[in-house]
């Protein structure tokens, strides 16, 4: 399910477009009349929606910045080049075919100096760039069209162009003069593709693999001929399959040191289930004592649920509990209502949001982002198209990262063209899950 919210001309739009494509019966659109409602119109959507779709981006940051954990993926449709294209074309028409000064808000400084380059426009001095904002900090309607009219009133500006219909209204209403960039009708069926995408990734998710890595008792280190090595692996191997019987699952492989299981997860919420009620747990068996570290992870291929469950092991290994690492980001404990979750605002994973200015579901689409990455040897512009946004931001972001310990400086990487060399990252995800569980 797809939740859409956004002004009424704004979803009169959205919907005249989706009407075009599969699955609009599974889309639900809810209106406001004032942004301030978007947030609580959401919440609504939260509780039966896998992506919540907003028409606009100032509306989608309140809603990430806003306190409580998001259940839904949030994303909003973009405003894109041929959108500000197609605002300019408008404003030389009505001009003569002579450039005026303007201000601009929302669109990022990248974009439009772009554009300007590309058209030999003058450049759009007087910019409201949301990416040189703080991820923690949204501007409100008024502080924008606040920015608006200074400029214009200073003589700086003969129009203001803006992204959002609540701003234009009020710049109109104060009669100023005002253009707003609307989305084009490629832009909106690009923002319902995606939710779609991320709709029907967040149903695979919810039945993905997992893998469970178990680790063995110590051995006696002690001289040992042939035959009694092979007894030793032979039980190991059995305590492998009974393992294995207990999760429903098959052995991957057996160690000196562990045990790796693939089920599914289906299998790990029963575990956690039992564990949180106070059940005997499924992996009780002689061969381990209590207290055994295991680790579950979960994703959409093997070997990244793998990954996630040798993390999680580390995490059980500290926290003397069991624990399993979920495609998302995600971290379950086991300790009943107090699960541990990147989109939870708990003290750990606040701390480390605060650490990173971002918000608990930014820093959960964050760790999903690098799980689809090699993060041995990143880039910020391989950053900024998994996450989301600008390679700009996603620089600052890298970063931000490097400042306090969780990235490094590989190097620099060419691409052959004519752009800059990109710098190379190193980042410690593990590192960055454990920080939000301590």
């Amino acid at each position: 399910m797809i939740g859409v919210v956004g002004p009424r001309d704004s979803i009169a739009l959205i919907k005249s477009v989706a009407k075009n494509l599969p699955g609009f019966e599974a889309i639900v659109f809810l209106e406001y009349q004032k942004p301030a409602e978007a947030i609580h119109l959401a919440r609504e959507l939260d509780k039966s929606c896998n992506v919540i779709l907003f028409s606009g981006r100032l509306p989608h940051a309140l809603a990430l910045n806003d306190p409580g954990a998001w259940s839904a993926t949030l994303i909003f449709v973009p405003h894109t080049t041929a959108d500000l294209y197609r605002t300019i074309s408008y404003i030389l028409m009505e001009n003569g075919g002579e450039f005026i000064s303007f201000s601009l808000d929302v669109l990022s400084r990248n974009l439009v100096d772009e554009v300007s380059q590309e058209i030999n426009m003058p450049e759009v001095k007087f910019l409201y760039d949301f990416d040189s904002l703080p991820a923690i900090e949204t501007p409100t309607n008024e502080e924008i069209t606040g920015f608006h009219t200074d400029a214009y009133r200073a003589g700086a500006v003969t129009l203001c162009v803006t992204c959002l219909g609540f701003v234009y209204e009020e710049l109109t209403s104060l009669n100023i003069p005002a253009k707003r960039v609307e989305h084009s009708r490629g832009s909106i069926r690009g923002g319902l593709e995606r939710a779609q995408f991320l709709s029907d990734l967040r149903d695979s998710q919810s039945t993905g693999l997992a893998v469970a890595v178990i680790q063995l008792p110590a051995t006696e280190q002690k001289p040992m001929d042939r035959y009694d090595l092979e007894i030793q692996e032979l039980r190991r191997l059995e305590v492998a399959l009974k393992i294995a019987r207990k999760l429903r699952g098959q052995v991957a492989s057996v160690t000196s040191t562990t045990v790796t299981v693939t089920a599914s997860r289906g299998v790990v919420e029963t575990v956690f289930e039992r564990i949180r009620s106070g059940q005997r747990s499924a992996l009780e068996i002689d061969e381990l004592p209590l207290g055994t570290p295991v680790g579950f992870g979960v994703d959409l291929t093997l070997e990244s649920a793998e990954r996630n469950a040798h993390v999680a092991l580390e995490i059980s290994r500290q926290q003397n509990t069991v624990a399993a690492v979920l495609s998302d980001g995600s971290i379950w404990t086991g300790v009943p209502d107090q699960d541990l979750r990147t989109r939870d605002s708990n003290a750990a994973s606040k701390k480390l949001s605060d650490l990173l200015g971002m918000g608990p579901l930014a820093l959960s689409r964050l760790l999903s982002a690098f799980r689809r990455l090699d993060t041995s040897s990143l880039t910020a512009r391989q950053l900024g198209d998994a996450y989301g946004i600008e390679a700009r931001s996603a620089r600052r972001l890298l970063n931000s990262l490097a400042v306090v310990g969780f990235a490094n400086e590989k190097g620099k990487e060419t691409s052959g063209g004519a752009g800059r060399p990109q710098t190379v990252f190193q980042v410690d995800v593990p590192a960055i899950i454990a920080a939000g569980t301590e």
